[in-house]
Protein backbone atom coordinates (compact mmCIF):
# COMPACT_ATOMS: atom_id res chain seq x y z
CA UNK A 1 0.00 0.00 0.00
CA UNK A 2 1.51 3.63 -1.07
CA UNK A 3 0.68 6.95 0.72
CA UNK A 4 0.53 9.38 -2.37
CA UNK A 5 2.31 12.90 -0.95
CA UNK A 6 -0.09 15.88 -1.42
CA UNK A 7 1.61 18.46 -2.25
CA UNK A 8 1.02 22.45 -0.45
CA UNK A 9 0.84 25.02 -2.02
CA UNK A 10 2.23 27.74 0.34
CA UNK A 11 1.86 30.67 -2.01
CA UNK A 12 -1.41 29.58 -3.07
CA UNK A 13 -2.76 30.07 0.90
CA UNK A 14 -0.72 32.94 1.57
CA UNK A 15 -3.13 34.64 -1.01
CA UNK A 16 -6.08 33.09 -0.14
CA UNK A 17 -5.23 34.86 3.66
CA UNK A 18 -4.73 37.90 1.99
CA UNK A 19 -8.12 37.47 0.57
CA UNK A 20 -9.70 36.84 4.09
CA UNK A 21 -7.72 39.53 5.57
CA UNK A 22 -8.86 42.28 2.86
CA UNK A 23 -12.56 40.57 4.19
CA UNK A 24 -11.73 41.44 7.61
CA UNK A 25 -12.01 37.66 8.34
CA UNK A 26 -9.36 38.03 10.82
CA UNK A 27 -9.18 34.41 12.11
CA UNK A 28 -9.64 32.65 9.79
CA UNK A 29 -6.69 34.18 8.01
CA UNK A 30 -4.59 33.83 10.55
CA UNK A 31 -5.23 30.07 10.25
CA UNK A 32 -4.17 30.12 7.31
CA UNK A 33 -1.23 31.71 7.86
CA UNK A 34 -0.19 29.78 10.40
CA UNK A 35 -0.84 26.97 8.56
CA UNK A 36 1.92 28.35 6.38
CA UNK A 37 4.45 28.74 8.79
CA UNK A 38 4.37 25.58 10.47
CA UNK A 39 5.79 23.76 7.13
CA UNK A 40 7.78 27.31 6.26
CA UNK A 41 8.87 29.19 9.06
CA UNK A 42 10.00 31.49 7.13
CA UNK A 43 7.80 32.06 4.14
CA UNK A 44 8.68 35.98 3.31
CA UNK A 45 4.42 36.57 2.18
CA UNK A 46 3.45 34.90 4.96
CA UNK A 47 5.79 36.46 7.66
CA UNK A 48 4.72 39.72 5.95
CA UNK A 49 1.11 39.32 5.70
CA UNK A 50 1.47 37.60 9.55
CA UNK A 51 2.84 40.86 10.70
CA UNK A 52 0.35 42.95 8.54
CA UNK A 53 -2.71 41.24 10.03
CA UNK A 54 -1.46 41.86 13.64
CA UNK A 55 -1.00 45.31 13.44
CA UNK A 56 -4.75 45.71 12.18
CA UNK A 57 -5.75 44.09 15.24
CA UNK A 58 -3.87 45.93 17.16
CA UNK A 59 -1.51 43.00 18.26
CA UNK A 60 2.03 45.20 18.11
CA UNK A 61 4.55 42.91 20.24
CA UNK A 62 3.60 39.71 18.00
CA UNK A 63 3.37 41.85 15.00
CA UNK A 64 7.28 43.39 16.02
CA UNK A 65 8.11 39.81 16.97
CA UNK A 66 6.73 38.77 13.24
CA UNK A 67 9.00 41.33 11.18
CA UNK A 68 11.88 40.48 13.16
CA UNK A 69 11.75 37.03 12.84
CA UNK A 70 11.87 38.18 8.35
CA UNK A 71 14.73 40.58 9.06
CA UNK A 72 17.14 37.82 11.30
CA UNK A 73 16.16 34.85 8.84
CA UNK A 74 15.72 36.33 5.23
CA UNK A 75 18.94 38.46 4.32
CA UNK A 76 17.46 40.33 1.74
CA UNK A 77 14.38 41.62 3.62
CA UNK A 78 16.68 42.73 7.09
CA UNK A 79 16.03 46.97 6.25
CA UNK A 80 12.49 45.88 5.37
CA UNK A 81 12.09 43.31 8.66
CA UNK A 82 14.17 45.96 11.01
CA UNK A 83 12.17 49.17 9.63
CA UNK A 84 8.51 47.90 9.93
CA UNK A 85 9.19 46.56 13.24
CA UNK A 86 10.58 49.87 14.62
CA UNK A 87 7.52 51.39 12.78
CA UNK A 88 5.11 49.40 14.58
CA UNK A 89 7.00 49.42 17.83
CA UNK A 90 6.08 53.60 17.56
CA UNK A 91 2.38 53.18 16.35
CA UNK A 92 1.70 50.75 19.04
CA UNK A 93 2.36 53.99 21.67
CA UNK A 94 0.38 55.99 19.07
CA UNK A 95 -2.49 53.98 19.61
CA UNK A 96 -2.51 52.91 23.15
CA UNK A 97 -1.97 57.14 24.03
CA UNK A 98 -5.47 57.55 22.34
CA UNK A 99 -6.79 55.30 24.75
CA UNK A 100 -5.13 56.23 27.45
CA UNK A 101 -5.26 58.79 30.36
CA UNK A 102 -1.59 58.31 30.57
CA UNK A 103 -1.64 58.85 34.55
CA UNK A 104 1.76 59.26 36.05
CA UNK A 105 3.08 58.62 39.67
CA UNK A 106 3.67 61.89 41.47
CA UNK A 107 5.55 60.91 43.78
CA UNK A 108 8.48 60.34 41.05
CA UNK A 109 7.98 64.44 39.48
CA UNK A 110 11.51 66.20 39.98
CA UNK A 111 10.37 69.41 43.02
CA UNK A 112 8.17 66.64 45.13
CA UNK A 113 10.37 65.21 46.63
CA UNK A 114 13.19 67.09 48.50
CA UNK A 115 16.81 65.98 47.55
CA UNK A 116 18.63 63.38 49.79
CA UNK A 117 20.51 64.46 52.29
CA UNK A 118 24.48 63.85 51.62
CA UNK A 119 25.35 60.80 49.30
CA UNK A 120 25.29 57.02 49.47
CA UNK A 121 27.38 55.50 52.85
CA UNK A 122 27.57 52.57 50.57
CA UNK A 123 27.32 52.87 46.49
CA UNK A 124 23.62 51.96 45.03
CA UNK A 125 25.39 48.85 43.60
CA UNK A 126 22.77 45.68 42.38
CA UNK A 127 22.97 42.87 40.98
CA UNK A 128 20.23 41.71 38.18
CA UNK A 129 19.31 38.13 39.16
CA UNK A 130 19.35 39.18 43.30
CA UNK A 131 18.20 42.58 43.54
CA UNK A 132 14.28 43.80 44.97
CA UNK A 133 12.87 46.51 43.57
CA UNK A 134 11.92 48.42 46.30
CA UNK A 135 15.36 48.50 47.28
CA UNK A 136 16.45 49.76 43.44
CA UNK A 137 13.62 52.14 43.59
CA UNK A 138 15.11 53.43 46.95
CA UNK A 139 18.42 53.97 45.69
CA UNK A 140 16.48 56.18 42.67
CA UNK A 141 14.79 58.80 45.42
CA UNK A 142 17.53 59.01 47.41
CA UNK A 143 20.38 59.08 44.50
CA UNK A 144 19.04 59.67 41.33
CA UNK A 145 21.02 56.80 40.02
CA UNK A 146 22.32 53.08 40.75
CA UNK A 147 24.07 50.16 38.96
CA UNK A 148 23.13 46.87 37.51
CA UNK A 149 25.58 44.55 37.59
CA UNK A 150 24.18 41.79 34.34
CA UNK A 151 21.19 43.22 33.44
CA UNK A 152 22.02 41.66 29.86
CA UNK A 153 23.83 38.37 29.52
CA UNK A 154 27.57 39.73 28.42
CA UNK A 155 27.26 37.37 25.66
CA UNK A 156 24.78 39.64 24.27
CA UNK A 157 25.64 42.76 25.12
CA UNK A 158 29.03 41.45 22.63
CA UNK A 159 26.73 40.30 20.03
CA UNK A 160 25.18 43.85 20.12
CA UNK A 161 28.18 45.36 20.05
CA UNK A 162 29.09 43.84 16.76
CA UNK A 163 25.64 45.65 15.22
CA UNK A 164 26.30 49.07 16.01
CA UNK A 165 29.55 48.50 14.86
CA UNK A 166 28.25 47.50 12.26
CA UNK A 167 25.63 50.68 12.24
CA UNK A 168 28.56 53.25 12.36
CA UNK A 169 30.31 51.79 9.46
CA UNK A 170 26.56 52.53 7.46
CA UNK A 171 26.80 56.05 8.71
CA UNK A 172 30.33 56.50 7.52
CA UNK A 173 29.50 55.30 4.26
CA UNK A 174 26.59 57.62 4.29
CA UNK A 175 28.16 60.97 5.23
CA UNK A 176 31.09 59.48 2.33
CA UNK A 177 28.19 59.18 -0.18
CA UNK A 178 26.49 62.73 0.90
CA UNK A 179 30.49 64.12 0.26
CA UNK A 180 30.88 63.15 -3.12
CA UNK A 181 27.52 64.23 -3.99
CA UNK A 182 25.43 61.21 -4.05
CA UNK A 183 22.49 59.86 -2.53
CA UNK A 184 23.21 57.80 0.47
CA UNK A 185 21.90 54.46 0.87
CA UNK A 186 19.89 53.08 3.80
CA UNK A 187 20.69 49.57 5.42
CA UNK A 188 19.12 47.19 8.42
CA UNK A 189 21.55 48.80 10.17
CA UNK A 190 21.51 52.52 9.64
CA UNK A 191 18.33 54.32 8.04
CA UNK A 192 20.12 57.27 5.15
CA UNK A 193 16.71 58.02 3.40
CA UNK A 194 16.27 61.19 5.32
CA UNK A 195 20.08 61.44 5.97
CA UNK A 196 20.58 65.38 4.91
CA UNK A 197 17.49 66.57 6.12
CA UNK A 198 18.39 66.24 10.13
CA UNK A 199 21.46 67.22 12.09
CA UNK A 200 22.55 63.04 12.10
CA UNK A 201 23.65 64.28 8.37
CA UNK A 202 26.78 66.13 9.68
CA UNK A 203 29.74 65.17 10.54
CA UNK A 204 30.15 66.66 14.14
CA UNK A 205 26.49 64.54 15.22
CA UNK A 206 29.31 61.10 14.12
CA UNK A 207 32.01 62.71 15.91
CA UNK A 208 29.44 63.24 19.05
CA UNK A 209 29.55 59.25 18.85
CA UNK A 210 25.41 58.89 18.93
CA UNK A 211 23.36 57.32 16.69
CA UNK A 212 19.44 58.10 16.94
CA UNK A 213 17.64 54.96 17.81
CA UNK A 214 15.09 55.68 15.08
CA UNK A 215 18.15 55.96 12.62
CA UNK A 216 19.00 52.56 13.72
CA UNK A 217 16.58 49.94 12.82
CA UNK A 218 18.98 46.42 13.41
CA UNK A 219 20.47 47.96 16.71
CA UNK A 220 17.31 48.81 18.23
CA UNK A 221 15.25 46.17 17.72
CA UNK A 222 17.50 43.53 19.13
CA UNK A 223 18.60 45.77 22.15
CA UNK A 224 14.92 46.21 22.55
CA UNK A 225 14.10 42.83 22.55
CA UNK A 226 16.62 42.10 24.91
CA UNK A 227 15.36 44.86 27.64
CA UNK A 228 12.15 43.31 27.46
CA UNK A 229 13.56 40.43 28.80
CA UNK A 230 15.54 41.52 31.05
CA UNK A 231 14.92 43.67 34.95
CA UNK A 232 14.38 46.58 33.50
CA UNK A 233 11.20 47.35 32.68
CA UNK A 234 9.57 46.24 35.72
CA UNK A 235 11.92 48.63 37.52
CA UNK A 236 10.93 51.79 34.63
CA UNK A 237 7.37 50.72 35.35
CA UNK A 238 7.24 51.04 38.99
CA UNK A 239 9.63 54.51 39.21
CA UNK A 240 7.11 56.10 35.70
CA UNK A 241 3.75 54.92 37.40
CA UNK A 242 3.38 53.86 33.82
CA UNK A 243 4.11 51.53 31.22
CA UNK A 244 7.76 52.46 30.23
CA UNK A 245 7.67 53.80 26.22
CA UNK A 246 11.20 54.30 24.52
CA UNK A 247 12.37 57.85 23.12
CA UNK A 248 14.11 56.12 19.93
CA UNK A 249 14.28 60.35 18.77
CA UNK A 250 16.21 60.64 21.95
CA UNK A 251 17.85 57.77 22.81
CA UNK A 252 20.97 56.61 20.76
CA UNK A 253 23.01 53.70 19.92
CA UNK A 254 27.14 54.84 21.11
CA UNK A 255 30.60 54.77 20.19
CA UNK A 256 32.51 57.30 21.69
CA UNK A 257 35.74 57.28 20.34
CA UNK A 258 38.98 58.50 22.25
CA UNK A 259 40.05 60.34 19.04
CA UNK A 260 36.78 62.48 18.74
CA UNK A 261 37.36 65.97 19.32
CA UNK A 262 33.88 66.74 21.16
CA UNK A 263 34.38 68.33 24.40
CA UNK A 264 32.93 65.99 27.29
CA UNK A 265 31.29 68.38 30.01
CA UNK A 266 29.47 68.00 32.81
CA UNK A 267 25.11 67.94 32.30
CA UNK A 268 21.81 67.35 32.98
CA UNK A 269 19.80 65.36 30.59
CA UNK A 270 16.48 67.92 31.88
CA UNK A 271 18.00 70.06 29.79
CA UNK A 272 17.25 68.63 26.40
CA UNK A 273 13.69 67.09 28.13
CA UNK A 274 12.04 70.42 29.36
CA UNK A 275 13.59 70.61 32.62
CA UNK A 276 11.45 70.52 35.77
CA UNK A 277 8.26 68.16 35.63
CA UNK A 278 9.75 65.67 32.76
CA UNK A 279 9.59 62.16 34.12
CA UNK A 280 12.42 59.78 32.54
CA UNK A 281 14.54 56.91 33.58
CA UNK A 282 17.86 56.44 31.46
CA UNK A 283 19.46 52.66 31.20
CA UNK A 284 22.62 53.51 29.85
CA UNK A 285 23.94 50.17 28.65
CA UNK A 286 27.74 49.16 28.13
CA UNK A 287 28.41 47.04 25.40
CA UNK A 288 31.93 46.85 26.20
CA UNK A 289 34.29 47.48 28.74
CA UNK A 290 33.97 51.08 30.25
CA UNK A 291 35.69 53.01 32.84
CA UNK A 292 39.37 51.66 32.74
CA UNK A 293 40.70 51.62 29.41
CA UNK A 294 37.64 52.79 27.35
CA UNK A 295 35.80 55.82 28.48
CA UNK A 296 33.61 55.71 31.10
CA UNK A 297 30.49 57.73 32.60
CA UNK A 298 31.18 59.97 35.47
CA UNK A 299 28.00 60.57 37.47
CA UNK A 300 26.85 62.21 40.77
CA UNK A 301 25.22 60.15 43.03
CA UNK A 302 22.86 62.48 44.59
CA UNK A 303 18.97 63.18 44.31
CA UNK A 304 18.59 66.82 42.50
CA UNK A 305 14.65 68.37 41.69
CA UNK A 306 16.24 71.36 39.79
CA UNK A 307 18.63 72.42 37.35
CA UNK A 308 21.95 73.69 38.05
CA UNK A 309 23.59 76.70 37.10
CA UNK A 310 24.53 76.52 33.22
CA UNK A 311 24.96 78.86 30.68
CA UNK A 312 27.68 80.83 32.34
CA UNK A 313 30.42 82.82 30.23
CA UNK A 314 33.01 80.59 28.88
CA UNK A 315 31.41 77.41 28.44
CA UNK A 316 32.07 75.31 25.34
CA UNK A 317 28.04 74.72 24.94
CA UNK A 318 24.96 75.57 26.55
CA UNK A 319 24.58 73.23 28.50
CA UNK A 320 27.52 72.42 30.29
CA UNK A 321 27.61 72.89 34.00
CA UNK A 322 30.80 73.93 34.75
CA UNK A 323 33.42 71.35 36.96
CA UNK A 324 34.01 74.57 39.70
CA UNK A 325 30.09 74.56 39.86
CA UNK A 326 30.00 70.86 40.84
CA UNK A 327 33.13 71.68 42.64
CA UNK A 328 31.62 74.23 44.99
CA UNK A 329 28.22 72.99 45.52
CA UNK A 330 28.64 69.27 46.18
CA UNK A 331 32.53 68.44 46.13
CA UNK A 332 34.86 66.43 43.22
CA UNK A 333 35.69 63.84 45.87
CA UNK A 334 31.85 62.96 45.83
CA UNK A 335 31.85 62.38 41.90
CA UNK A 336 31.66 58.47 41.10
CA UNK A 337 32.83 56.75 37.72
CA UNK A 338 32.02 53.24 37.95
CA UNK A 339 34.20 50.82 35.83
CA UNK A 340 31.34 47.94 34.20
CA UNK A 341 31.70 45.31 32.08
CA UNK A 342 29.69 44.42 28.89
CA UNK A 343 25.37 44.08 29.90
CA UNK A 344 26.27 46.31 33.25
CA UNK A 345 23.85 49.38 33.05
CA UNK A 346 24.03 52.70 34.82
CA UNK A 347 20.70 53.78 35.38
CA UNK A 348 20.02 57.74 36.63
CA UNK A 349 16.95 60.22 36.07
CA UNK A 350 17.05 63.01 33.79
CA UNK A 351 18.16 65.70 36.76
CA UNK A 352 21.21 63.60 37.36
CA UNK A 353 24.41 65.23 36.60
CA UNK A 354 26.96 63.17 34.74
CA UNK A 355 29.66 63.17 31.87
CA UNK A 356 31.76 60.87 29.57
CA UNK A 357 34.51 60.07 31.81
CA UNK A 358 37.87 60.25 29.66
CA UNK A 359 41.30 59.80 30.72
CA UNK A 360 45.05 59.58 29.33
CA UNK A 361 44.95 55.93 30.05
CA UNK A 362 41.84 55.34 27.90
CA UNK A 363 42.41 54.26 24.06
CA UNK A 364 40.10 52.05 23.04
CA UNK A 365 36.45 52.93 21.38
CA UNK A 366 33.51 52.24 23.63
CA UNK A 367 30.53 50.77 22.85
CA UNK A 368 26.92 51.36 24.79
CA UNK A 369 23.15 51.85 24.28
CA UNK A 370 21.05 55.03 26.10
CA UNK A 371 17.54 54.41 26.22
CA UNK A 372 15.53 56.99 27.93
CA UNK A 373 12.29 55.15 28.77
CA UNK A 374 9.18 57.63 29.14
CA UNK A 375 5.55 57.37 30.96
CA UNK A 376 2.72 57.22 29.00
CA UNK A 377 1.76 60.93 28.42
CA UNK A 378 0.73 62.57 24.79
CA UNK A 379 3.80 65.15 26.12
CA UNK A 380 5.95 63.44 25.33
CA UNK A 381 5.20 61.99 22.08
CA UNK A 382 7.55 64.47 20.38
CA UNK A 383 10.09 62.23 21.38
CA UNK A 384 9.25 59.26 18.85
CA UNK A 385 7.62 56.82 21.47
CA UNK A 386 8.01 52.99 21.01
CA UNK A 387 7.35 50.23 22.65
CA UNK A 388 9.71 48.26 24.37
Amino acid sequence: MTVEAVTFDADAAVAAAQSLLDENRYSEAERALRAVLIREPHHVSALWTMASLLSRVALWDESVDTFLTLARAVPQFAEAGYTNALNMRMLAVQERLRGSQGRLAERHLPGKMPPAAGFPPELPIFQASTARLDDMLEAMDKYGCLVIRNLMPRETALQLQDIVRRTYEDCDRALADITAGKAPVSSEFFLATDFTKSDIGTPMFREFGSILMMEAPAATNEFLYNLRKSRAIDLARRYLGSEPYVGVGKSSVRRSEVSSKVKRVFHQDATFFGGIGTATINFWVALSDAGIDRPGVQILPHKLDRELVRGQAGTFVGWEIFEETIADLFGLDKLWAPAVEPGDAIVFDQMNVHRTYLTPGMTQDRFAVECWLFPAREKYSTYGLAVV
